[in-house]
Order: structure tokens, then C-alpha cells, then sequence
């Protein structure tokens, strides 16, 4: 499942860490889905509702024409990161984890540290370090991409209980045969 890869930091040589120029190489922390991560962003399959993910073109030095820099088209140039959603990478030059958040329209750039080799994984440091306001407050019941997925849910659970009714009623059916 694409959301739920966890791989190690990818080394960009010659990549320029994001926005802020004069930061050198670094190397991101590939997490499919952190750049678009806002539910604003996310689309269903099957009526269950999944964030938006990035392409390896996301990682490109410039933006290129017919490029896909995520799965829906709502990052529309290398690594732009939208409303709600984050990317994480490692400054060679000093080994500490860096990472932008965007909230209200803001980017926040934060350096969580240099891991020790407690810490974990460079994924499990930046997950302790950084605050998930979405996660403890869940989604909203308003949002009409959430109130689709549920409606239709809704509806898939009625037509395969009405399924297993007719398969029960054939089983029967044949048992009284036999």
C-alpha cells in the first residue's frame, strides 16, 4: 500500500531543501503521503476516503511539463507542500532532522534535532517530534468528501447484507433438495 511505505532517507544530490535557499544537500525522508495530507486533498476508492500521494517526480530538481507530482495533480510543482501537510529531510551538514509544516497558509520550519541512536528510525524521530493536531481531532462529519464515503458505505454494507440474505436463501434452498 503506497501510504504505508516507511523507506529510509533518499539522498537528491544536487537538490535544494525546499523553499528557503542556502541550505545545501539534503536528504528527504520519503513519506508518501505527508506532502498532501490534508483530508481537502484526499479522493475515495471504493467509497473509503485516501489521501492524496506523491510521485517520484516530486523529489525532481524543477518543475517539468506533463509532470505528475502527486497521485490527484494538487502538488503542482517538486516538492511544494500543501495546506495541512509536511516533508521531513536530514541537513548533511549538521545531521539534524528538518521539516516543513504548512498550517493556515504558513510554512513553519522547524529543526526537531540530530536523532541519537535511541531515537529509533529517522520516521519514528520525526513522528515524536512532531505534533499531529488532525489525528487527535479526527475528521470532521461536515467535510462533504467524508459525508460521501460514509453515505456510500452505507449503502455497500445494505447491498451486501442483501447479498448474504440471497446466498443464505439459495444454500437453503438447496439443503431442502438434497
Amino acid at each position: 500500500m503506497p501510504g504505508d511505505a516507511r523507506r529510509p532517507l533518499r539522498g537528491q544530490g544536487g537538490a535544494r531543501a525546499l523553499l528557503e535557499e542556502g541550505r545545501g544537500r539534503v536528504s528527504y525522508l520519503v513519506e508518501l503521503c505527508d506532502p498532501p495530507e490534508s483530508e481537502e486533498f484526499a479522493y475515495t476508492v471504493n467509497d473509503v476516503l485516501v489521501s492524496d500521494f506523491i510521485t517520484p517526480s516530486y523529489y525532481g530538481p524543477e518543475r517539468s511539463s506533463g509532470a505528475r507530482y502527486s497521485f490527484t495533480g494538487a502538488i503542482e510543482r517538486p516538492r511544494q507542500v500543501l495546506e495541512g501537510g509536511s516533508v521531513s529531510w536530514c541537513n548533511q551538514t549538521n545531521e539534524h532532522i528538518e521539516q516543513l509544516i504548512v498550517r493556515n497558509g504558513k510554512n513553519d520550519f522547524r529543526d526537531l534535532g540530530r536523532p541519537d541512536r535511541s531515537s529509533g528510525s529517522a520516521r519514528e524521530f520525526v513522528d515524536r517530534m512532531t505534533e499531529y493536531p488532525e489525528l487527535d481531532q479526527g475528521l470532521s462529519k461536515q467535510k462533504e468528501r467524508l459525508r460521501s464515503a460514509i453515505e456510500a458505505e452505507k449503502g455497500n454494507k445494505r447491498a451486501r447484507e442483501r447479498a448474504a440474505e440471497l446466498l443464505r436463501e439459495e444454500i437453503e434452498a438447496l439443503e431442502t433438495e438434497s
